[in-house]
């Protein structure tokens, strides 16, 4: 699999300034991992790395208010769900253990940070949470713990091309008697995308090193 350090923008942007920059027909590895132990379910356990296939542009509304839709409010359009286990064969409804949008629209991080502070503010007061903000990535944290309930759910996606960078879902429930479960599930980009600001950056402060230890050479060889 081939990826670019910059990634074009592959949609129009529409009034809200947000645009799809992952190209159809591109795949993205994950490493995927979740662990589970439940009295009623029992114990299963997964850990290998899975392919997500961008099949589709869907149409970005002009008027996005909230993070996920709901009613008649207008949420971030989520692509359809292709993915595919080691062996090849298709992941099927598997594929949404990712319960987060795999590829969100780039371009105004300030709606996209907006969204996400509505959306951890709707989150029962017994969470703590706080939206993620930098120059590589945007995304989100929160954790509960309450009586016989523990939470922690977190995600991330690059700003370069929106892709998901990770996603994790731990949660332990014992709130009914008799029914006790542990959950963890873990998603990390094999070989995420960034910013081709930060990979210049990071380009210069290694050409620098480069050129400096030269420089130090050849004085010391005159």
């Amino acid at each position: 699999m081939t990826f670019l350090l910059t990634t074009p923008i592959v949609a129009m942007a529409g009034n809200q300034g947000l645009s799809w920059a992952v190209p159809i027909g591109e795949t993205r590895d994950f490493d995927l991992y979740r662990e589970r132990n439940s009295t009623m379910l029992g114990y299963s356990l997964i850990d290998e790395t899975v392919t997500l296939n961008i099949t589709e542009h869907p149409e970005i509304p002009e008027d996005i208010t909230v993070w996920q839709s709901y009613a008649e409010f207008v949420g971030i359009p989520e692509i359809e769900r292709i993915g595919y286990w080691e062996n090849g064969t298709a992941m099927g409804m598997w594929a949404y253990l990712i319960i987060t949008p795999i590829l969100i629209p780039v371009g105004n991080w300030t709606l996209i940070a907006a969204l996400l502070g509505d959306y951890l503010s709707d989150i029962a007061v017994e969470y703590t949470s706080e939206v993620i903000n930098d120059g590589q990535r945007i995304g989100f944290r929160y954790s509960a713990q309450i009586t016989d309930y523990s939470e922690i759910r977190e995600a991330w996606w690059s700003k370069a091309d929106g892709m998901l960078i990770h996603y994790r879902w731990y949660h332990y429930d014992f709130r009914f008697e008799g029914l006790e479960t542990e959950s963890d599930i873990v998603a990390d980009a094999v070989q995420p995308q960034f910013p081709s600001s930060v990979v210049i950056l990071v380009g210069g402060v290694a050409g620098a090193v480069i050129i400096l230890g030269a420089v130090v050479f050849l004085r010391k060889k005159s």
